[in-house]
């Protein structure tokens, strides 16, 4: 879907990206990772357009972003930036209407358009007619979201677009957004500092410093195979919470013991999920009795939260 090749971007006779390439499938997610100033976001940037390549390409469906005017590329790319970007004198109706109005929708189309991504998005509709500064910050950066999806565009970028909210509201619009159906066939790229949010979101991660792509490839490539000191002193502080965060129930299977009582809260999971999610969904519950009921194909175990601890340390042991 996305491919980019010795992308190198010079401001000021300084590299801030320095001849990197990388490849996103369709329908995949990329987190670009890294701490201020290692040229993530401007790596984002030169994907549609809002800052060109001192030198490199970029190929989206095979054709070089360069030969494409560049309103109408950013029409077929969602965009959700960092900050509010909302335009303050427009409503909330009249912000998520931007790219369709470009693209001449019928009014009626519009707004039913809008009602439903608000409702995906815990909006409530008597907010289409409110303005930015009548709305929460999480109010905000969902209208944000919406409006990136309104148009259905087949590529989202995103630059850190929870980082502006306090922790609680931050976690409740990540769960909320990575549940949408609307994103299950998109090809996303993100930029994030934050490492839990990133290996919790990407199908791949791409660490950079300095302007360098130091490792690509799935999170759990990064966190047990990282290729030098850098990518492992950058994971270090974080690398239980993150392992298991990596690591799913179908791994810790053979190692899961019976759970002890049936009167206690169930929660239901699959052994895709990761052994993060079931911990999640223990905490939620508020209850560290609950049974933890996991289901592979026909079979089905129970456990408890120190149960599935227990198989998990089983299975590093094993692993190692």
């Amino acid at each position: 879907m996305i491919k980019a090749q010795n992308l190198t971007k010079t401001f000021n006779n300084h590299r801030v990206v320095n001849d990197i390439s990388f490849e996103i499938a369709e329908g995949r997610t990329m987190v670009f990772l890294g701490t201020s100033g290692c040229g993530k976001t401007t790596t984002l940037r030169m994907l549609n357009r809002l800052i060109n390549p001192t030198s490199g390409s970029v190929y989206i469906n095979g054709k070089n972003i360069c030969n494409q005017v560049p309103e109408q590329l950013r029409r077929s790319i969602g965009y959700v930036l960092q900050h509010n970007s909302l335009f303050p004198h427009y409503s909330v109706l009249e912000n998520i209407a931007v790219v369709p109005q470009l693209l001449k929708w019928d009014k009626r189309l519009i707004r039913n358009r809008a009602i439903e991504l608000m409702e995906k998005l815990h909006l409530s509709k008597k907010l289409l007619n409110a303005y930015p500064r009548q709305l929460s910050g999480g109010e905000a950066q969902r209208v944000n979201i919406a409006r990136a999806l309104v148009a259905k565009p087949p590529i989202l970028l995103m630059d850190e677009p929870f980082s502006a909210l306090d922790t609680i509201t931050r976690l409740a619009i990540r769960q909320e957004f990575t549940a949408l159906d609307e994103l299950k066939d998109k090809t996303i790229v993100m930029v994030t500092h934050d490492v839990q949010e990133a290996f919790e979101m990407a199908d791949i991660v791409c660490l950079m410093d300095k302007g360098r792509i130091i490792q690509q490839g799935k999170p759990a490539d990064l966190l047990f195979h990282p290729t030098n000191d850098f990518v492992r002193d950058f994971l270090s502080d974080s690398f239980l919470q993150l392992a298991l965060t990596v690591t799913h129930l179908v791994a810790v299977w053979p190692y899961l013991t019976a759970a002890v009582s049936t009167h206690s809260v169930q929660i239901n999971l699959s052994v895709n999920a990761t052994i993060a999610k079931a911990l999640t969904s223990v905490k939620d519950k508020n209850n560290w009795d609950a049974v933890i009921s996991i289901t592979n194909g026909t079979e089905q175990k129970t456990t408890s939260w120190a149960g599935l601890l227990q198989a998990y340390a089983h299975y590093k042991k094993e692993s190692l």
